[in-house]
């Protein structure tokens, strides 16, 4: 478990039928790599736009559904522990995993998706310094 993290996404009553396949993930980068004073929380969720009013002529066409994934992370502080900061990012990355609602080849296991595989991704760092990771990503 996480100490202290939270992530809230907060939709209108209104728009709530918009959303779909809510699901979250933590992970964790403390003491050991398994101590929850350090780490992320995400959730993940699909929106899918109203469908248009067919009288209405001003839109040609509805887009489809669009997977939107919000990340808070809390990791290493300080401009010393830059390397550990570094190495916790891509630790919490590689271990948020969330489920695809499909199973693998076998039959036997949920696929799993990443954080990147979002159309969206927001990701908020408590320290401030994500700007020197977003600039080295490999989205391709």
């Amino acid at each position: 478990q996480l100490v202290g993290m939270l992530i809230v996404v907060l939709v209108k009553k209104s728009a709530a039928s918009s959303f779909s396949n809510v699901q979250t993930c933590t992970a964790a980068a403390g003491i050991l790599g398994v101590m929850g004073n350090k780490g992320a929380v995400a959730t993940r969720l699909t929106f899918t736009p109203p469908l248009s009013d067919s009288s209405d002529t001003t839109t040609t066409s509805t887009p489809g559904p669009t997977v939107l994934t919000f990340v808070s992370s809390h990791l290493a502080a300080f401009d010393e522990m830059v390397d550990k900061r570094n190495s916790d990012f891509h630790d919490v990355s590689k271990k948020m995993k969330f489920t695809s609602g499909f199973m693998d080849a076998a039959g036997t296991s949920p696929v799993h998706v990443s954080v990147y595989d979002s159309d969206v991704l927001f990701w908020m760092a408590s320290e401030l310094r994500l700007f020197d990771y977003a600039a080295n990503l490999d989205l391709t």
